[in-house]
């Protein structure tokens, strides 16, 4: 071997076949090295052309229990250009993490304090600054959010990817909201949105969140929470969960309440849920109350229940009560009756009930999602309301019930008791099957439904009532969520008669003004 370590220093012995072999393999060997450069491409970002933004998370002081939850919490966040698991000591200084910073490619620090009077967060671009601070007024930790939820989901592949940032309401114009924006954008590596793996991401997305928007009307499909407030008793329990299956497949079935929650727990989930409505439950010595509000702002109806039944109550008053099973995984339609008499509380009351259910459009809803129906009938005499739920069922008219039940089921008829083939298909059925012949409850079908009714066939549209059944008076309609201004009250408004009282008294005045101002002339 050669003693030369540069193949150009080896010219003289370029005769011997074994010294050439030699260098020409180390050339080869150093040429190799070239993928580490491309290990090191890594760390910059293809979009900008810059280095990938990493950085710190750390306090300045010793923190509390929870804050220290939210550092860890936040350091999670900003995975997986982090330090999870950064230690952090007592005698340590800013400067000691600066001076690590560099040789690591940390280029922004996350920093928590706590004062007597308030947390603090600050956020600085290293080595130079500048550093936002943010006084922290309210916080809630990842597990205080996930206790909040009915399915909380944190798979273990979430962290692997940074997260995407979304600025919303930062375009005033302002020096010190530009300066937000620009920080916040770049402690974040930036995407192509052309890349493929983006597209595909992004395209699953809108998928998902397709199935959250109404077709007909363009918006977010309503969901509902029914809950109550303070303690019911077991009849009115079990019109809770009644409500609860009506509202069904938009709602929480088994949403689960405890003592310790207020409203606002409800509110705070309600958002990321998309839940548009509220169905408040509650009971006082007089009488029970039913509240329906819209969420977040507003405004509230409140009913009181003069009469209610609950399904179960329906069902034994009926000789043959019907509720399949595929009832529910559809909503049910709306029909109101007697609102349109021109009243503010009135129209109010109608928008309310047709914004809880998703709308329909006849040209295209299909007739076996129609299940279900919710009734609402106005009575002006008495101010009250009738609500009742309803299945639908179609039968073929002409077509006896032992015909229909044997298509339907499939199942061989017993037929030991007759002659003939033909007295089954002949013999009478029920006296009830003469309301099926009725031709004001008739229908032709433009379309096929189920196994016996066929289109352009004529069909019977029967209801038959699973409850609950209420009757409702509207006592009163708050603008905002269970608080606010009074927009209606059955029972007088006490600051219009106080403002009445007031116009009336200045009135008085006024003429007593004048009859001394005549007496005087």
């Amino acid at each position: 071997m050669s003693r030369c370590r540069e193949p150009k220093d080896c010219a003289l012995l370029r005769e011997d076949y074994l010294e050439c072999l030699h260098h020409s393999k180390e050339k080869k060997r150093k040429i190799s090295v070239k993928p580490v450069v491309k290990k090191n491409q890594g760390n910059v970002d293809h979009v900008t052309g810059d280095k990938i933004p990493k950085s710190f998370v750390f306090s300045r002081e010793k923190l509390p229990g929870p804050l220290k939850q939210l550092q860890m919490d936040l350091r999670k966040l900003m995975l997986p250009y982090t330090a999870l698991n950064l230690r952090e000591k007592k005698r340590n200084n800013l400067r000691d993490f600066l001076n690590v910073s560099g040789p690591m490619g940390v280029t922004h620090f996350l920093i928590l304090s706590k004062t007597e009077t308030a947390s603090y967060l600050r956020v600085a671009r290293t080595p130079q600054g500048p550093t936002l601070t943010f006084k922290i007024h309210e916080y809630s930790t990842a597990q205080d959010v996930a206790q909040s939820q009915l399915r909380p989901r944190c798979p273990q592949d979430l962290f692997k990817n940074p997260p995407l940032i979304v600025l919303s309401g930062f375009g005033s114009g302002e020096q010190h909201l530009k300066l937000t924006t620009i920080m916040f954008q770049n402690i974040f590596p930036a995407i192509d949105i052309n890349t493929k793996k983006r597209k595909i991401s992004v395209k699953s997305v809108v998928k998902k969140n397709q199935g959250n928007v109404d077709h007909v009307t363009g918006d977010k499909i309503p969901k509902s929470f029914v809950f109550s407030r303070g303690k019911l008793p077991g009849p009115l329990k079990q019109l809770q969960m009644d409500l609860r299956k009506l509202m069904l497949p938009y709602t929480a079935l088994n949403l689960r309440e405890k003592k310790r929650n207020n409203l606002r727990d409800f509110l705070n989930v309600s958002g990321p849920m998309g839940v548009t409505h509220f169905l408040i439950l509650s009971k006082t010595e007089t009488a029970p109350y039913l509240r329906v509000a819209r969420t977040p702002q507003g405004p509230t109806l409140i009913f009181k229940i003069h009469e209610y039944s609950t399904a179960q109550d329906v069902a034994q008053s009926q000789l043959r009560p019907r509720c399949p099973q595929d009832l529910f995984k559809n909503p049910p339609l709306i029909v109101l009756s007697g609102f349109g008499s021109g009243e503010q509380h009135l129209k109010l009351t109608t928008i309310m009930f047709q914004n809880i259910f998703p709308a329909i459009d006849i040209n295209t809803v299909k007739l076996a999602s129609c299940q279900r129906v919710v009734l609402l009938n106005y009575n002006k005499d008495t101010k009250l309301i009738d609500f009742r739920h309803y299945s639908i069922r179609l039968q073929p008219v002409g077509v006896s019930r032992r015909i229909r039940k044997f298509v339907q089921k499939h199942q061989v008829p017993d037929l030991r008791s007759l002659q003939d083939v033909s007295d089954f298909v002949t013999k009478a059925g029920y006296g009830s099957e003469s309301e099926a012949d009725d031709e004001a409850a008739t229908v032709t079908l433009a379309s096929d439904l189920g196994r016996v009714n066929r289109a352009s066939t004529k069909s019977a549209v029967k209801l038959q009532e699973i409850g609950p059944r209420m009757t409702l008076q509207l006592i009163k309609v708050e603008e905002g969520l269970c608080s606010g201004s009074v927009i209606f009250s059955e029972y007088g408004i006490v600051g219009d008669k106080k403002k009445q009282e007031e116009n009336q008294e200045e009135d008085e005045d006024n003429q007593d003004d004048d009859d001394d101002d005549l007496e005087k002339k």
